[in-house]
């Protein structure tokens, strides 16, 4: 998809809800450019059941290990999300407003997101008697 000068690609990564999408493209930042993520919620809300006979949507477990697995595949030198706590926002404005034109571009905080969102949904699956974790959706 391109929205003016910006060319953005979307990905399906269902879990938090069916419909969540997350957007990849690049960033141009000092006349140099960065890929990005934006990620829609990896989040698993206490009220939802993943897995077993009245999931909060079918196949809902599956679709998260899915989308992590698929988001592993990207690889942003830019992490953005929905809530600013899942990528340092607050910190990321104050050391841009003082002068870092690259705060922004960390792309471990990506890859420590994803690790805490498959543990969170293997931890998830596990308590609602799923064995085998997102490995055993294959």
């Amino acid at each position: 998809m391109t929205l003016g000068p910006w060319r953005l690609t979307a990905h399906v990564t269902p879990g938090h809800t069916a419909g969540c999408t997350s957007w990849s493209g690049d960033v141009v930042i000092e006349g140099r450019s960065y890929g990005f993520v934006s990620v829609c919620s990896l989040s698993v809300l206490g009220s939802y059941r993943l897995v077993g006979s009245e999931p909060t949507y079918p196949g809902q477990g599956r679709d998260y290990c899915r989308s992590v697995a698929h988001l592993r595949t990207l690889d942003p030198e830019v992490f953005l999300a929905p809530h600013g706590s899942f990528y340092g926002l607050d910190e990321k404005l104050a050391a841009r407003r003082a002068g870092d034109a690259l705060a922004f571009v960390e792309k471990e905080r990506y890859a420590r997101y994803l690790d805490n969102a498959q543990g969170s949904i293997e931890r998830t699956l596990s308590e609602q008697g799923h064995t085998g974790g997102c490995a055993a959706f294959g």
